[in-house]
């Protein structure tokens, strides 16, 4: 590569970021820098736990199930948000990011196995 600036990256994830005032350190970490910096966040803590978990609720076949631990999880999230960010607008404008992101489309179980062509699409028999 020819010569540009130098960027550093920064990763957090883990306990890092799994409580608010860990993500306030991570701020006071990244504000300090002198460089342009990338910051790759991880996940909230339980996350991934959550997803497995209603994953495995659907291949179950169990849609309840798989809501309760999403909706746990958005719950978990709008939570963090309410924690971390002080400001009413900005709480607002986070709070509705995370809803947006925890809608679910109606899918039935059945969307999510893989067919081959000659066996058509699910529920069409």
């Amino acid at each position: 590569m020819g010569g540009g600036t130098n960027m550093k990256i920064m990763k957090f994830g883990g306990t890092s970021v799994g409580k608010p005032e860990r993500m306030h350190h991570i701020v006071s970490l990244v504000s300090k820098e002198t460089e342009p910096v990338i910051v790759v966040l991880s996940a909230l803590s339980g996350t991934t736990n959550a997803l497995v978990e209603s994953g495995d609720f659907i291949a179950r076949g169990d849609r309840q199930g798989a809501k309760q631990s999403i909706d746990k999880l958005e719950a978990h999230y709008q939570a963090f948000i309410s924690e971390l960010v002080k400001k009413e607008e900005a709480v607002a404008k986070a709070k509705a990011i995370i809803a947006e992101h925890f809608r679910i489309p109606e899918y039935h179980p059945s969307d999510f196995i893989q067919r081959s062509p000659e066996q058509g699409h699910p529920g069409t028999g």
